[in-house]
């Protein structure tokens, strides 16, 4: 099936989920925990990757051990052995095209205090509504990212569904006695990965109210994860279309979501805002930056080949 068809695009605002199988797992996990020697994403400044840190487990969170000879690498290897734990604990399909992990990745609200604690608290909160959603059994990690251009946290989980235990018709004597022992004991019920079921359509068209609610409960403020800057400047776009976009596209980008949210609080006050921000979105209200048109992509990383942007294998997004 063609790629690009099966591409999870932005939910909310802030917020983004994909799809990995195992091998493409390994690749967003050297991502995530900085372990790989180099990094496809420009955006990465190793000189600040000592800023990053983890939330899981929460008794206990991963350290973050840096490369003393490699600027922005880290030695520290955990999720991959917490992947294959719960894998070993459910059931799962013998395909090389299962999707065995999804990874939420939900950036700092705009209107967060700009402090530590006041991002830490709206990170942990991010990791509470997961564990909510998607059982905190199921969470393999909760990585926060202070080294590109807005800080974000990727938290990984495994996609487990409770299945009703059925014996088929031409189960072997062995299946049907282990069948009837499970019976017996009460267990009617087993785990099974199952990423379509979690992450569908529908399930993420009631996500990201959810969450903002979520989230003005815990912190008692809005962090304004849901605004609508993103329709305003023009739309989703598919990983694909992200990737083929000019240099300095980011940097508009930016520049025009910081007149949105500059426009949106004060008018949320009830004051004018200020003429620049006002003539910024105007210009980009005209040529929103998500919508121009994009260059041809340059040739993919290593890193790209692999994960190649969490693919839905179980069935079309329609995002």
């Amino acid at each position: 099936m063609p790629t690009a068809l099966l591409l999870w695009k932005e939910v909310t605002d802030v917020a983004q989920v994909e799809k990995y199988t195992l091998q493409q797992a390994k690749a967003i996990i050297a991502h995530v925990e900085r372990t790989g020697a180099t990094h496809s994403n420009e955006s990465i400044n190793p000189e600040l990757t000592r800023l990053n840190y983890n939330l899981w487990p929460p008794a206990d969170p991963d350290k973050l051990i840096l490369d003393t000879d490699t600027p922005g690498q880290s030695s520290g290897r955990y999720a991959w052995r917490r992947l294959e734990k719960r894998l070993s604990q459910v059931s799962c399909l013998d395909r090389d095209d299962l999707n065995v992990l999804c990874d939420w990745c939900i950036h700092l609200g705009p209107d967060v205090p700009p402090s530590y604690d006041s991002y830490e608290a709206f990170f942990k909160a991010c990791v509470r509504y997961i564990c909510q959603l998607y059982g905190a059994e199921n969470v393999v990690f909760a990585a926060v990212h202070m080294d590109e251009e807005t800080p974000h946290i990727h938290i990984g989980f495994v996609p487990v569904v409770q299945k009703e235990l059925k014996l088929r018709s031409n189960a072997s004597e062995a299946k049907r006695a282990e069948y009837e022992a499970a019976v017996a004991a009460g267990k009617t019920t087993v785990e099974r990965v199952d990423a379509h079921t979690v992450i569908n359509r529908r399930h993420l068209q009631g996500w990201h109210g959810g969450f903002q609610q979520f989230m003005i409960s815990a912190l008692g403020y809005d962090p304004a994860v849901y605004t609508g800057v993103t329709e305003a400047l023009g739309g989703n776009l598919t990983v694909q279309q992200l990737k083929k976009q000019p240099p300095d596209w980011r940097r508009k980008r930016n520049k025009a979501a910081d007149a949105f949210h500059t426009v949106r609080r004060a008018e949320k006050s009830g004051s004018r805002p200020p003429l620049n921000a006002r003539q910024e979105y105007a210009e980009a209200k005209k040529n929103p930056p998500q919508a121009n048109p994009y260059r041809t992509e340059k040739k993919p990383s290593g890193l790209d080949d692999l994960i190649k942007g969490a693919k839905d294998r179980g069935g079309r997004s329609g995002w």
